[in-house]
């Protein structure tokens, strides 16, 4: 039976610390002890319940010392556990906070459900191969400690957890049992001096700390032999108390002698050989015997580079080679009869032999009906097909690039040879794509069509005209056959890439980058940045994307690689406008695009992939009618095409979201179900691009006012997330921001903080920053909807923090955290402070773009800000400024026009230009009517009455409060309801009505 795991379960009892362990009840700032999971001399471990974010904790509070450094040791604590709560790592135990309570620090983190991985080893036999699989994103996870300037000096098996949910965490890095009077040395621990030869609780004594300060630290056992020695230890140190864990995890004992006074000799040689009679392959113990190296510089440049190469199955691996060369000699011994039997351009079959094959076909069959994913063999059957006619296509290729010149004497030797490699770099993509999707595994298997679609298009092989414009290939040999090899691992960055693993992609594609530089062969340059600026992209790494395209547009602009320039010129589009936010900037590259696809002669594909884009540039913008054209052009270059339905589905989804966008929420719908049907057939209705797509027919829903019905679809979503993905996925915090959203619109203010919060949790758990900033935004806009108004601020105010850490000070995504913070200044009454800040909003919005739809909101915030400072004349001018902003830009939603309209009317309501107010009141009726906006309506139904009861025109204004009592119920409105019925019972007993806006 599993039991919550803070970090470590190495706990003991009966200490006499001196300080009280606080009770079941106790409050230590927002958190409620709920009883002690354990407790040892540094300290006490308790399960707590965080009343913020309502969820359960584990904390660790460290008993005082007295000792000589106390307060040093406290000030490192507190910075290195700081600095642990800045990594969000899925490997990592979450550190929440780090505070005081009673002059005791305490850090509050995940609360871990599960066993340790020492207990999860004992418990049965487990495969090597479920080992190494568990282990490397544990070397992933130290990776990520390191890159944040942190040691973890103690990583052993009893200090990694493995939870129920099957994914192992790294926890105790020896915050919870260090030593405030000063880290003890091994010369401190007289016991360890004493221990017998095999008693491991004894040499498991941990004597940790993150700074070692000329201290010996660690556990000796698993300590590298610069840590025995009293060195300064850095990653490499940890690198090997990994591989200490891994050898034990996999061998059953660990390297050497657990007798603690020849540990630190034993270890100066690293292991000859592995333990005999082992199934373990010998690469792994090569791979261990390396980073257990005595010398820190001789193991692996970082764990990072460790994770990757236990990534690769070397078995596999070799037994593909060997297959391939017992193929190839296969071909050469029976090239004379093959000759004779088919001519001089014979055999291309045999060249895909063992790469997609009947042999081939079946293990990939195989793989797929052992998935448990639902959509496992559509996915397969969709796959099939395309690998079918991919590999037919290839070999037609290849028979055609040889006739035209051995057969029909069209082309020279040279061409030939340019068309054969344009081919062969083709066929080391198509062996990339079946290697990864036969593996079977499910990530894989969620994006296999993905995949296989997204195999580099044959046609360019067949360009002559660019073939024989383009640069030579070395004439070296070795030269040449090393361009090869790059270009082969281009390939398989490529596939790596479109499979979602950019972390492995990016891991390759360093040294095949720098192998390129280093050849000096330009066109390889050019190809491989290109496609590294996609893996950075996806990564996040904006800026470094940003310079890979551009390097790539460049070189391979003077080298007349017209689909390279065109390929990475639209991921400068993309950069532009999704995430710089700089529409010229992105038509400017899209410009360049068009002319290198043009010159390209306008490969089908390669033109859709470029209009998707570019039309998504125009929507993010709203310039609807462009990007429509760009979407029309670019379905209409795969129409007759059987091997882009992915890219069609994503066109289909980026037309409805123009729609839907755009307030046609008709032609989203109808799009949206179309894209859907498309995909149900192709996938199946369980693939989650059918669930994502479901998920947005629930937006449109809500959008219509149908909310009970977008709850429930938006509720399937999040459930068909997490039973594929697991409940902390991002697809499901995506699922959970919209799920929210569609509860605030419901007005279920209570439902919709619990969802942004768990949203807001699993995106800081998964580290994406932009994520974050939006979570935080709606948090921002939940509390201030509720009235906590500190809360809201601090939301806000957070992520302008971020967003300005992401880009800045300058880019649009900062409006809306702005707008927030100013609104929440006017609801306390900090007027002055509000109005200047809507002033900065719109001088940020006027240098970003004049255009910028958010800015509308700023324009808002200022007439109101100037209404309660009493500067009515400045806010009418202000409110009709609003009108006109939303009048000429192409963004406005069909709603924004007759709400700022509202904002007018209020103004004129507090001049008592009640006659104006009603005309323009009006005005905003017939807008709101036409776009059936019940609550809209309401509101304005409201000003309508209250304006012409002021004029007396009692019956009318009666007449109006009917009208919003109607659009209330319809709008599922409660306090626009009981105001309107408020209203007219006052009307009634002859007493003012009170006109308050919830």
């Amino acid at each position: 039976m599993s039991r919550p795991q803070a970090a470590s379960d190495e706990t003991q009892h009966g200490n006499d610390a001196g300080a009280p362990t606080p009770l079941p009840g106790a409050r230590m700032g927002r958190y409620v002890v709920i009883d002690t999971l354990g407790e040892g001399a540094m300290g006490v471990v308790l399960r707590a319940f965080d009343t913020r974010l309502e969820r359960t904790v584990a904390i660790k509070l460290i008993r005082p010392s007295h000792g000589p450094r106390d307060e040093r040791a406290r000030a490192r604590l507190v910075a290195e556990a700081r600095a642990l709560a800045r990594l969000a790592h899925p490997n990592i135990v979450a550190v929440y906070e780090v505070d005081l309570h009673e002059s005791q620090i305490y850090v509050a983190m995940e609360l871990v459900e599960g066993i340790d991985l020492q207990r999860w080893l004992r418990e049965q036999t487990r495969a090597w191969r479920e080992v190494v699989a568990l282990f490397v994103p544990l070397a992933e996870g130290l990776a990520a400690v390191h890159e944040a300037g942190i040691v973890h000096r103690d990583f052993k098996p009893a200090n990694v957890l493995v939870g129920d949910d099957g994914r192992a965490r790294i926890g105790d890095f020896g915050i919870a049992r260090r030593s405030l009077d000063g880290e003890r040395s091994l010369s401190d621990t007289p016991s360890l001096d004493d221990a017998e030869p095999h008693d491991d609780e004894l040499v498991d004594i941990a004597v940790d700390s993150l700074t070692a300060e000329g201290r010996v630290v660690g556990t000796p056992a698993y300590m590298a032999p610069e840590q025995h020695a009293g060195a300064e230890v850095g990653p490499a140190a940890d690198q090997y108390a990994f591989a200490v864990s891994l050898w034990e995890a996999l061998y059953g004992k660990r390297p050497f002698s657990q007798e603690v006074r020849r540990l630190a000799a034993a270890k100066q040689h690293p292991p000859r050989s592995p333990p005999p009679g082992s199934n373990v392959p010998r690469w792994l113990f090569v791979i261990l015997a390396r980073a257990l190296s005595p010398d820190p510089a001789a193991r692996f440049p970082s764990m990072a580079a460790l994770a990757s190469a236990l990534r690769r199955d070397r078995g596999r691996r070799r037994r593909r080679i060997a297959f391939a060369t017992a193929t190839a000699a296969g071909v050469v011994a029976g090239a004379a009869l093959m000759a004779a039997r088919e001519g001089p351009c014979g055999g291309a079959e045999s060249q895909l032999d063992g790469i997609w094959d009947d042999a081939a076909r079946e293990a990939t069959a195989v793989a797929f009906a052992a998935s448990t994913r639902p959509w496992a063999r559509p996915s397969w059957e969709r796959a099939r097909t395309v690998l079918d006619d991919y590999a037919a296509r290839w070999i037609a290729g290849h028979r055609d690039a040889c006739e035209a010149t051995r057969v029909r004497g069209e082309q020279s030797s040279t061409l030939l040879d340019q068309r054969m490699a344009c081919l062969a770099t083709r066929r080391d993509g198509l062996a990339a794509a079946v290697e990864l999707v036969r593996a079977g595994e499910d990530d894989v298997i969620d994006r296999a069509v993905l995949v296989v679609e997204r195999l580099r298009d044959l046609d360019s092989c067949a360009d002559t005209t660019a073939m024989a414009s383009a640069v030579a290939l070395p004439d070296d040999a070795a030269l040449r056959e090393a361009v090869r090899a790059v270009r082969s691992d281009v390939e398989r960055i490529r596939v790596a890439h479109n499979a979602g693993r950019n972390l492995d992609a990016l891991a390759l594609a360093d040294t095949t980058l720098a192998t390129a530089r280093a050849l000096a062969y330009e066109p390889a340059i050019a190809e491989m940045l290109q496609v590294d600026g996609d893996v950075l992209e996806a990564l996040g790494h904006v800026a470094e994307a940003r310079a890979a395209y551009q390097e790539s547009v460049y070189g391979a602009l003077g080298l007349a690689l017209d689909e390279v320039a065109t390929d990475a010129a639209a991921g400068l589009v993309w950069i532009a406008s999704e995430r710089d936010r700089d529409f010229d900037e992105a038509m400017r590259w899209s410009a360049l695009a068009h002319a290198t696809l043009r010159r390209a002669g306008s490969p089908p594909r390669l033109a859709a992939r470029l209009g998707n884009v570019t039309g998504a540039a125009y929507s993010t913008f709203g310039h609807a009618e462009q990007a429509q054209a760009e979407f029309d052009a670019a379905l209409a270059r795969i129409a007759d095409r059987d091997d882009e339905r992915v890219l069609a589905f994503s066109i289909g989804s980026n037309v409805g979201k123009l729609h839907h966008d755009a307030g046609d929420l008709a032609g989203a719908r109808a799009h949206y179900e179309r894209v859907l049907a498309d995909i149900t057939a192709t996938l199946g209705g369980d693939h989650p691009l059918a669930t994502r797509t479901r998920g947005a027919l629930a937006a449109v829903a809500d959008a219509m006012g149908d909310h009970d019905y977008a709850i429930a679809q938006l509720e399937s979503v999040r459930a068909a997330f997490a039973a594929a993905f697991g409940p902390d996925s991002t697809d499901v915090g995506a699922a959970l921001i919209n799920l929210a959203l569609a509860h605030d619109r419901a007005h279920h203010r209570d439902e919709a903080l619990a969802l942004h919060l768990r949203a807001l949790e699993i995106f800081e758990r998964a580290g994406d920053r932009l994520e974050i900033s939006s979570c935080l935004i709606n948090l921002g806009d939940a509390y201030y909807e509720r009235g906590v108004l500190d809360a809201a601020l601090a939301h806000f105010e957070r992520a302008l923090t971020m967003l300005h850490e992401l880009y800045g000070d300058t880019h649009p995504d900062l409006v809306l955290p702005m707008i927030g913070v100013g609104r929440v200044w006017i609801t306390q009454g900090r007027f002055e402070d509000a109005l200047a800040q809507f002033d900065r909003v719109q001088a940020l919005a006027t240098k970003l773009d004049p255009d910028l739809r958010a800015a509308g909101a700023g324009i808002e915030g200022r007439t109101e800000a100037l209404q309660k400072l009493g500067r009515l004349d400045e806010a009418l001018a202000s409110a009709r400024q609003q009108v006109a902003f939303y009048q000429r830009i192409p963004s406005a939603l069909p709603n924004d026009v007759p709400i700022a309209r509202g904002y007018e009317a209020g103004v004129l309501l507090a001049m008592s230009r009640f006659a104006d107010a009603i005309a323009v009141i009006e005005l905003a009726l017939g807008e709101a009517l036409a776009i059936h906006d019940p609550e809209l309506e309401a509101e304005l139904e409201l000003q309508h009455a209250r304006a012409l009861l002021e004029l007396h025109r009692r019956d009318e204004a009666g007449a109006a409060l009917e009208r919003a009592t109607v659009a209330a119920r319809r709008a599922d409105h409660d306090g626009y309801l009981a105001i309107a019925l408020a209203a007219s019972e006052a009307i009634a007993a002859g007493r003012a009505p009170r006109w308050e806006m919830p």
